[in-house]
Protein backbone atom coordinates (compact mmCIF):
# COMPACT_ATOMS: atom_id res chain seq x y z
CA UNK A 1 0.00 0.00 0.00
CA UNK A 2 1.55 3.33 -1.02
CA UNK A 3 0.62 6.34 1.89
CA UNK A 4 1.28 9.59 0.73
CA UNK A 5 -0.11 11.16 3.44
CA UNK A 6 2.21 14.41 4.97
CA UNK A 7 4.30 14.75 1.49
CA UNK A 8 4.83 18.20 0.39
CA UNK A 9 2.27 19.28 -2.22
CA UNK A 10 3.05 18.08 -5.63
CA UNK A 11 1.47 19.08 -9.33
CA UNK A 12 0.58 14.84 -9.49
CA UNK A 13 -1.20 13.61 -6.98
CA UNK A 14 -1.22 10.74 -4.90
CA UNK A 15 -3.47 8.29 -6.62
CA UNK A 16 -3.85 4.36 -5.31
CA UNK A 17 -3.55 1.95 -7.75
CA UNK A 18 -2.88 -1.96 -8.14
CA UNK A 19 0.36 -1.35 -9.85
CA UNK A 20 2.87 1.65 -9.07
CA UNK A 21 6.09 2.29 -11.01
CA UNK A 22 8.77 3.84 -8.36
CA UNK A 23 11.99 5.16 -9.35
CA UNK A 24 14.60 5.37 -5.98
CA UNK A 25 18.54 5.39 -5.53
CA UNK A 26 20.06 3.45 -2.46
CA UNK A 27 22.88 5.00 -1.16
CA UNK A 28 24.61 1.48 -0.24
CA UNK A 29 24.62 -1.63 -1.10
CA UNK A 30 22.51 -4.17 0.48
CA UNK A 31 23.70 -7.91 -0.80
CA UNK A 32 25.37 -10.21 1.05
CA UNK A 33 28.96 -11.53 0.95
CA UNK A 34 28.39 -14.65 -0.57
CA UNK A 35 26.12 -12.70 -3.46
CA UNK A 36 28.93 -10.09 -3.43
CA UNK A 37 31.58 -12.93 -4.26
CA UNK A 38 29.22 -14.67 -7.00
CA UNK A 39 28.68 -11.18 -8.57
CA UNK A 40 32.47 -10.64 -9.00
CA UNK A 41 33.32 -13.83 -10.17
CA UNK A 42 30.32 -13.99 -12.68
CA UNK A 43 31.55 -10.18 -13.87
CA UNK A 44 35.30 -11.01 -13.58
CA UNK A 45 34.96 -14.96 -15.33
CA UNK A 46 36.84 -13.95 -18.34
CA UNK A 47 39.73 -12.95 -16.72
CA UNK A 48 40.04 -15.81 -14.43
CA UNK A 49 39.73 -18.06 -17.25
CA UNK A 50 42.47 -15.85 -19.21
CA UNK A 51 45.01 -16.17 -15.57
CA UNK A 52 44.18 -19.77 -15.56
CA UNK A 53 45.34 -20.45 -19.05
CA UNK A 54 48.39 -19.27 -18.84
CA UNK A 55 49.16 -20.73 -16.03
CA UNK A 56 48.60 -24.19 -17.28
CA UNK A 57 50.33 -22.98 -20.26
CA UNK A 58 53.62 -21.93 -18.31
CA UNK A 59 53.24 -25.37 -15.89
CA UNK A 60 53.55 -27.36 -19.51
CA UNK A 61 56.50 -25.17 -20.87
CA UNK A 62 58.38 -25.34 -17.85
CA UNK A 63 57.89 -28.82 -17.92
CA UNK A 64 59.10 -29.52 -21.27
CA UNK A 65 62.31 -27.47 -20.53
CA UNK A 66 62.67 -29.69 -17.38
CA UNK A 67 62.40 -33.00 -19.39
CA UNK A 68 65.00 -31.70 -21.81
CA UNK A 69 67.53 -30.34 -19.27
CA UNK A 70 67.82 -33.59 -17.47
CA UNK A 71 68.25 -35.66 -20.49
CA UNK A 72 70.72 -34.21 -21.48
CA UNK A 73 72.38 -34.49 -18.11
CA UNK A 74 71.88 -38.30 -18.69
CA UNK A 75 73.48 -38.29 -21.67
CA UNK A 76 76.03 -35.75 -20.86
CA UNK A 77 76.18 -38.36 -17.71
CA UNK A 78 79.45 -39.81 -17.02
CA UNK A 79 79.04 -43.97 -17.32
CA UNK A 80 79.07 -45.61 -13.40
CA UNK A 81 81.83 -48.59 -14.10
CA UNK A 82 81.44 -51.28 -12.11
CA UNK A 83 84.82 -52.92 -11.58
CA UNK A 84 84.62 -56.81 -12.97
CA UNK A 85 87.40 -59.37 -12.83
CA UNK A 86 87.40 -61.51 -15.42
CA UNK A 87 87.92 -65.37 -14.48
CA UNK A 88 90.28 -66.02 -17.23
CA UNK A 89 92.15 -65.54 -20.24
CA UNK A 90 90.17 -67.72 -23.02
CA UNK A 91 91.70 -68.30 -26.28
CA UNK A 92 89.40 -67.08 -29.45
CA UNK A 93 90.02 -68.44 -33.08
CA UNK A 94 88.36 -66.41 -35.83
CA UNK A 95 87.25 -67.68 -38.48
CA UNK A 96 86.31 -66.03 -42.09
CA UNK A 97 86.66 -66.58 -45.50
CA UNK A 98 89.70 -64.70 -47.37
CA UNK A 99 87.28 -61.93 -49.27
CA UNK A 100 89.91 -59.14 -50.32
CA UNK A 101 92.69 -56.82 -48.94
CA UNK A 102 89.75 -54.81 -47.18
CA UNK A 103 87.68 -57.22 -45.29
CA UNK A 104 91.32 -58.46 -44.34
CA UNK A 105 92.27 -55.38 -42.54
CA UNK A 106 88.77 -55.32 -41.13
CA UNK A 107 89.27 -58.53 -39.57
CA UNK A 108 93.08 -57.59 -38.40
CA UNK A 109 91.75 -54.82 -36.31
CA UNK A 110 88.62 -57.13 -34.70
CA UNK A 111 91.34 -59.27 -33.34
CA UNK A 112 93.74 -56.35 -32.37
CA UNK A 113 90.65 -55.05 -30.68
CA UNK A 114 89.90 -58.31 -28.77
CA UNK A 115 93.31 -59.07 -27.48
CA UNK A 116 93.58 -55.13 -25.99
CA UNK A 117 90.13 -54.53 -24.72
CA UNK A 118 88.56 -58.18 -24.25
CA UNK A 119 91.35 -59.75 -22.48
CA UNK A 120 91.46 -62.86 -25.01
CA UNK A 121 93.79 -64.66 -26.95
CA UNK A 122 93.37 -63.95 -30.96
CA UNK A 123 93.99 -67.20 -33.45
CA UNK A 124 93.69 -65.63 -36.59
CA UNK A 125 95.16 -67.36 -39.99
CA UNK A 126 96.35 -63.93 -41.54
CA UNK A 127 99.62 -63.85 -38.66
CA UNK A 128 100.14 -67.42 -37.91
CA UNK A 129 100.19 -69.07 -40.87
CA UNK A 130 102.33 -66.08 -42.75
CA UNK A 131 105.91 -67.08 -41.97
CA UNK A 132 104.99 -70.46 -40.12
CA UNK A 133 106.27 -74.32 -41.30
CA UNK A 134 103.17 -76.13 -39.59
CA UNK A 135 100.49 -77.82 -41.98
CA UNK A 136 97.58 -75.28 -42.71
CA UNK A 137 95.17 -78.27 -42.03
CA UNK A 138 97.01 -79.71 -38.83
CA UNK A 139 96.99 -75.85 -37.70
CA UNK A 140 93.46 -75.37 -38.35
CA UNK A 141 92.58 -78.89 -36.33
CA UNK A 142 94.80 -77.73 -33.55
CA UNK A 143 93.35 -74.42 -33.28
CA UNK A 144 89.87 -75.65 -32.92
CA UNK A 145 90.37 -77.88 -30.09
CA UNK A 146 92.10 -75.36 -28.03
CA UNK A 147 89.93 -72.56 -28.56
CA UNK A 148 87.64 -71.92 -25.85
CA UNK A 149 85.36 -69.88 -28.00
CA UNK A 150 85.53 -70.15 -31.94
CA UNK A 151 84.23 -66.65 -33.81
CA UNK A 152 82.65 -67.10 -37.30
CA UNK A 153 82.59 -63.75 -39.33
CA UNK A 154 80.39 -63.61 -42.07
CA UNK A 155 81.71 -62.18 -45.20
CA UNK A 156 80.33 -61.10 -48.70
CA UNK A 157 81.83 -64.94 -49.96
CA UNK A 158 80.69 -66.67 -46.79
CA UNK A 159 77.57 -68.15 -48.48
CA UNK A 160 79.65 -69.26 -51.79
CA UNK A 161 82.57 -71.29 -49.84
CA UNK A 162 79.42 -73.05 -47.85
CA UNK A 163 77.83 -73.89 -51.01
CA UNK A 164 80.72 -75.67 -52.04
CA UNK A 165 82.16 -72.73 -54.92
CA UNK A 166 86.24 -72.23 -54.09
CA UNK A 167 87.98 -68.47 -53.77
CA UNK A 168 91.05 -68.00 -55.88
CA UNK A 169 94.21 -68.23 -53.55
CA UNK A 170 95.73 -64.93 -52.80
CA UNK A 171 97.98 -66.94 -49.48
CA UNK A 172 101.05 -68.70 -49.63
CA UNK A 173 98.29 -71.09 -47.91
CA UNK A 174 94.84 -72.31 -49.09
CA UNK A 175 91.41 -70.97 -47.63
CA UNK A 176 91.02 -72.26 -44.37
CA UNK A 177 87.16 -71.14 -44.39
CA UNK A 178 85.73 -73.90 -46.18
CA UNK A 179 87.45 -76.72 -44.49
CA UNK A 180 86.42 -75.59 -41.07
CA UNK A 181 83.39 -74.89 -41.15
CA UNK A 182 82.63 -78.70 -42.55
CA UNK A 183 84.36 -79.79 -39.40
CA UNK A 184 82.34 -77.21 -37.24
CA UNK A 185 78.96 -77.84 -38.86
CA UNK A 186 80.05 -82.08 -38.36
CA UNK A 187 81.23 -81.36 -34.78
CA UNK A 188 77.83 -79.87 -33.82
CA UNK A 189 75.22 -82.46 -35.50
CA UNK A 190 76.90 -84.92 -33.70
CA UNK A 191 77.23 -82.98 -29.86
CA UNK A 192 75.08 -80.15 -30.26
CA UNK A 193 78.23 -77.92 -28.65
CA UNK A 194 76.70 -74.29 -30.15
CA UNK A 195 77.93 -72.11 -26.89
CA UNK A 196 81.21 -72.47 -28.10
CA UNK A 197 80.57 -70.44 -31.37
CA UNK A 198 79.70 -67.28 -32.12
CA UNK A 199 78.88 -65.57 -35.31
CA UNK A 200 79.73 -62.11 -35.95
CA UNK A 201 78.38 -59.58 -38.60
CA UNK A 202 79.47 -56.45 -40.24
CA UNK A 203 77.88 -53.89 -41.55
CA UNK A 204 78.28 -54.89 -45.34
CA UNK A 205 77.67 -58.64 -43.93
CA UNK A 206 74.85 -60.46 -46.38
CA UNK A 207 72.23 -62.45 -44.53
CA UNK A 208 73.38 -65.25 -42.37
CA UNK A 209 73.89 -68.74 -44.13
CA UNK A 210 71.57 -70.89 -43.52
CA UNK A 211 73.84 -73.67 -42.53
CA UNK A 212 74.96 -71.40 -39.59
CA UNK A 213 71.28 -70.45 -39.13
CA UNK A 214 69.92 -74.43 -38.37
CA UNK A 215 72.64 -74.68 -36.01
CA UNK A 216 71.07 -71.61 -33.53
CA UNK A 217 74.42 -70.06 -32.78
CA UNK A 218 75.04 -66.63 -31.44
CA UNK A 219 74.77 -63.88 -33.46
CA UNK A 220 76.51 -60.08 -32.13
CA UNK A 221 76.36 -57.11 -34.75
CA UNK A 222 80.07 -55.59 -34.75
CA UNK A 223 81.45 -52.95 -34.02
CA UNK A 224 77.61 -51.71 -32.67
CA UNK A 225 77.74 -54.67 -29.94
CA UNK A 226 81.00 -55.67 -28.99
CA UNK A 227 80.08 -55.39 -25.33
CA UNK A 228 78.05 -58.58 -25.80
CA UNK A 229 80.23 -59.82 -27.61
CA UNK A 230 82.52 -59.62 -25.03
CA UNK A 231 80.32 -60.92 -22.95
CA UNK A 232 79.41 -63.94 -24.41
CA UNK A 233 83.30 -65.02 -24.91
CA UNK A 234 83.92 -64.46 -20.94
CA UNK A 235 80.33 -65.89 -20.30
CA UNK A 236 79.27 -62.98 -17.63
CA UNK A 237 75.83 -61.26 -18.11
CA UNK A 238 76.91 -57.46 -18.67
CA UNK A 239 80.03 -55.75 -20.37
CA UNK A 240 81.01 -52.32 -20.85
CA UNK A 241 83.83 -50.81 -23.06
CA UNK A 242 85.94 -48.45 -21.21
CA UNK A 243 86.60 -45.20 -23.10
CA UNK A 244 90.53 -46.05 -23.56
CA UNK A 245 88.56 -48.33 -26.29
CA UNK A 246 87.30 -45.43 -28.42
CA UNK A 247 90.39 -45.43 -30.77
CA UNK A 248 90.60 -48.93 -31.57
CA UNK A 249 86.61 -48.48 -32.22
CA UNK A 250 87.51 -45.29 -34.86
CA UNK A 251 90.06 -47.83 -36.45
CA UNK A 252 87.94 -50.16 -36.70
CA UNK A 253 84.78 -48.22 -38.22
CA UNK A 254 87.45 -46.35 -40.62
CA UNK A 255 88.25 -50.37 -41.98
CA UNK A 256 84.28 -51.26 -42.37
CA UNK A 257 83.87 -48.03 -44.23
CA UNK A 258 86.76 -48.96 -46.84
CA UNK A 259 85.32 -52.25 -47.40
CA UNK A 260 81.64 -50.52 -48.16
CA UNK A 261 83.11 -48.04 -50.29
CA UNK A 262 85.24 -50.71 -52.21
CA UNK A 263 82.04 -52.86 -52.29
CA UNK A 264 80.05 -49.67 -53.69
CA UNK A 265 82.74 -48.92 -56.57
CA UNK A 266 83.06 -52.22 -57.61
CA UNK A 267 79.88 -54.37 -57.87
CA UNK A 268 81.75 -57.66 -59.59
CA UNK A 269 84.71 -57.95 -57.46
CA UNK A 270 83.17 -61.19 -56.03
CA UNK A 271 82.78 -62.48 -59.69
CA UNK A 272 87.04 -62.41 -60.07
CA UNK A 273 86.98 -63.90 -56.44
CA UNK A 274 85.56 -67.17 -56.93
CA UNK A 275 87.52 -69.98 -59.05
CA UNK A 276 86.18 -71.86 -62.24
CA UNK A 277 85.67 -75.36 -62.16
CA UNK A 278 89.27 -75.61 -64.71
CA UNK A 279 91.21 -73.63 -61.56
CA UNK A 280 89.54 -76.44 -59.34
CA UNK A 281 90.28 -79.06 -61.23
CA UNK A 282 94.17 -77.59 -61.22
CA UNK A 283 93.71 -77.32 -57.55
CA UNK A 284 92.74 -80.80 -57.11
CA UNK A 285 95.58 -82.54 -59.36
CA UNK A 286 98.08 -80.83 -56.83
CA UNK A 287 97.00 -83.37 -54.03
CA UNK A 288 98.66 -86.33 -53.32
CA UNK A 289 97.08 -89.42 -52.26
CA UNK A 290 98.12 -91.18 -49.22
CA UNK A 291 98.46 -94.45 -49.90
CA UNK A 292 97.67 -97.08 -46.91
CA UNK A 293 100.32 -98.52 -45.60
CA UNK A 294 102.89 -98.74 -43.05
CA UNK A 295 105.64 -96.05 -42.18
CA UNK A 296 108.25 -97.47 -40.46
CA UNK A 297 110.51 -95.57 -38.03
CA UNK A 298 113.83 -97.59 -37.56
CA UNK A 299 116.38 -95.04 -36.32
CA UNK A 300 116.39 -93.71 -32.83
CA UNK A 301 116.33 -89.94 -34.34
CA UNK A 302 113.46 -90.30 -36.50
CA UNK A 303 111.88 -92.24 -33.74
CA UNK A 304 112.46 -88.93 -30.96
CA UNK A 305 111.28 -86.74 -34.22
CA UNK A 306 107.68 -88.74 -34.61
CA UNK A 307 107.43 -89.08 -30.66
CA UNK A 308 107.52 -84.99 -30.13
CA UNK A 309 105.41 -84.42 -33.13
CA UNK A 310 102.56 -86.88 -32.57
CA UNK A 311 103.26 -86.78 -28.82
CA UNK A 312 104.29 -90.30 -28.73
CA UNK A 313 106.26 -91.98 -25.66
CA UNK A 314 109.37 -94.27 -27.36
CA UNK A 315 110.16 -97.34 -26.53
CA UNK A 316 113.10 -97.35 -23.98
CA UNK A 317 116.40 -98.37 -24.83
CA UNK A 318 116.65 -101.69 -22.54
CA UNK A 319 112.91 -102.66 -23.57
CA UNK A 320 112.66 -106.32 -24.60
CA UNK A 321 111.50 -106.59 -28.30
CA UNK A 322 109.18 -109.49 -29.52
CA UNK A 323 111.40 -110.55 -32.62
CA UNK A 324 111.84 -106.77 -34.58
CA UNK A 325 114.04 -104.57 -33.59
CA UNK A 326 112.71 -101.43 -31.76
CA UNK A 327 110.58 -99.97 -34.23
CA UNK A 328 106.95 -99.00 -34.50
CA UNK A 329 104.41 -97.79 -36.88
CA UNK A 330 102.37 -94.79 -37.84
CA UNK A 331 99.13 -96.32 -38.80
CA UNK A 332 97.07 -94.23 -41.32
CA UNK A 333 93.66 -92.82 -39.64
CA UNK A 334 91.12 -95.93 -39.07
CA UNK A 335 88.32 -95.55 -41.37
CA UNK A 336 85.61 -95.51 -38.99
CA UNK A 337 86.84 -91.59 -37.56
CA UNK A 338 85.73 -90.15 -41.05
CA UNK A 339 81.94 -91.18 -40.50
Amino acid sequence: MLVCDGLAVSPIGCKLCAHTMLNFTLNSDRASLSWRSLRRMRDSSNSILFVLGSIVLMLAFCGVIYVFILRRRVQHAPVRVQEIELPSKPTVLLLTADDCDEHTAVVVLLGRFLERHAGVTVLLDYREMENAVAVPSRWLVDSICRASRVLIIVSPCSQFVLNGQNLLQRRPFPDLFGPAMDMIIRECTRNSATNKYIICRLPYSPPTPTQLVLLGFSQVEVPSDLARLTALIHSIDMYELNDASTSSLDELANAVESMKKMMEADSTWINRRLADENTVSDVADDFVEVTEKKTLLKTAEERRQAADQFGLLPPEENEAGTGEPSEFALLPPDSSDDD
